[in-house]
């Protein structure tokens, strides 16, 4: 599995009595974006899963194991495939202060990416002018509908976040754009047809977040 530099900001909240585990992940480059529906793998030091589990919609988790038995802690998604969030090997030990952990790793292999490529953009025209662009960021911007999207499906996007916006009705052609692994569309007012559509394209390898 490929060294992951994604840089995610894992939250853990230790409950003393119950070994219980509160966690959070979110992604460095939009502050307070939760990762959404990733699995999440915690070994132990013979590399044993020793818990497995699926954060929800606001990048929680929860698991119930010792922090002292957490060796390796990876995580496989629809966007960031297979990752490498932790080893104990090679990592600063897991400190708990105000019953928080924290772990900052990077969206982006800074070393590896191309020209354009490291970046949320927020401005259609200025992704569609990169020609490594793949994360589109609309999330927040009162759209009722996309615009462009015919450029956009020709260009592909990897992830496309639509989040709080005021889109009722998702065109079919959105989901058959170029390259397209991830949308959220999450916080929208869609309507029943929507909501059918994304049900049967949810099916086909696409992670929809709704």
């Amino acid at each position: 599995m490929r060294f992951f530099s994604f840089i995610l900001t894992l939250v853990i909240c230790f409950q003393v009595f119950s070994q219980d585990i509160l966690g959070r992940i979110e992604i460095r480059e939009r502050p307070n974006e939760p990762v959404k529906k990733a699995e999440l793998y915690f070994k132990n030091e013979c590399n044993l899963i020793i818990y497995r589990t699926i954060t929800d919609d606001n990048g929680y988790f929860n698991i119930n194991v010792s922090i002292n038995e957490i060796f390796i802690i990876e995580l496989n998604h629809s966007l960031f495939g297979k990752n490498l969030l932790y080893d104990k090997r090679y990592f600063e030990p897991l400190v708990i202060s105000k019953d928080t952990l924290l772990l900052k790793l990077s969206s982006f292999d800074y070393t590896s990416t191309y020209p354009g490529e490291a970046k949320y953009y927020t401005d259609i025209d200025e992704f569609l002018s990169e020609k490594y662009s793949k994360f589109l960021d609309l999330k927040d911007q009162q759209l009722k509908s996309i615009s462009k999207l015919k450029k956009i499906k020709k260009h592909g996007v990897e992830a496309l976040f639509l989040e709080n916006n005021n889109i009722s009705e998702i065109p079919k052609k959105i989901f058959k754009i170029k390259n397209l692994k991830y949308i959220d569309i999450s916080g929208n007012p869609l309507n029943n047809k929507s909501l059918d559509l994304v049900n049967k394209w949810n099916k086909k390898g696409i992670l929809i977040i709704f």
